[in-house]
């Protein structure tokens, strides 16, 4: 985990490599966690690699629990995160609060509006 400030006051959690489902649902929690009642908690997810035969039902599984979470924004990057970003998007979620996004630059575009001095991206 390399957590770094950036220039607007918004704090950027780099914990991208080697990440598998159980992982990822510890950060989301501890990124809420460290959030809660600070600012903003915003999630960028890319694919998790060498999953087997069952990876898009494991990164599904990821985004029901997103769901759950109190993120402000989960913005997924990849073919297989896709599969995250559409199972968070249930019923009674708000659409603007979950993006997929096809190339870096768009990543980073659905995370500048939200990112601001008080917020925590991981």
């Amino acid at each position: 985990m390399h957590p770094v400030r950036l220039p607007n006051g918004a704090l950027l959690i780099d914990d991208c490599y080697n990440a598998n489902p159980s992982s990822t649902k510890a950060a989301l929690l501890t990124l809420t966690h460290l959030v809660k009642g600070k600012g903003k908690a915003i999630a960028v997810l890319g694919d998790m690699l060498e999953l087997g035969p069952t990876e898009l039902d494991l990164h599904r599984d990821v985004g029901r629990f997103a769901a759950g979470a109190g993120l402000s924004l989960l913005v997924c990057f990849g073919t297989r995160a896709r599969a995250l970003g559409r199972a968070r998007r249930r019923p009674g979620c708000r659409r603007r609060t979950s993006s997929t996004a096809t190339t870096p630059r768009k990543r980073c575009a659905w995370c500048r509006p939200g990112c601001a001095p008080r917020t925590w991206c991981w």
